[in-house]
């Protein structure tokens, strides 16, 4: 009896880009390769930067597929751009909330960070919305 595997979410030629890792930019799949530990079957993602050339390999879990421009509108690639920007804002900023630096600082403005912080959830969610109305 053999057994059948799940295929990989992404296929060569995707672009890609890294959930954590705000600011690393966009990637290639350049080929997608399954493995296990354990018993645990995964899919190993080697990538190109499409910006510096560099060569990487990632778990396929950690990317998130960036859609080609070809694929929607320049108004809704727009706000596509907007979300990825702010949630690498946000995932930044939630890293200083748990810094010694934020904590040095004074309760008012500790506060106003974790407003600013809430409030830029807020906005990531209605973009995620308005993307998942396209």
């Amino acid at each position: 009896m053999s057994e059948t595997t799940e295929a990989s979410r992404f296929e060569v030629g995707d672009t890609v880009e890294f959930k954590g890792e705000p600011g690393w930019g966009q990637f290639v799949v350049q080929d997608v390769d399954q493995d296990s530990v354990d018993g645990v079957e995964f899919h190993r993602l080697h990538v190109c930067s499409k910006r510096s050339g560099r060569k990487m390999t990632f778990l396929e879990e950690n990317a998130v597929k960036v859609l080609d421009a070809t694929e929607k509108p320049l108004h809704q690639m727009r706000v596509i751009a907007e979300r990825l920007d702010l949630e690498g804002n946000i995932e930044r900023l939630h890293a200083f909330t748990g810094s010694d630096t934020f904590r040095s600082l004074d309760l008012a403005e500790q506060h106003r960070l974790v407003r600013q912080l809430n409030l830029q959830r807020q906005l990531s969610s209605v973009l995620a919305e308005r993307i998942a109305a396209f």
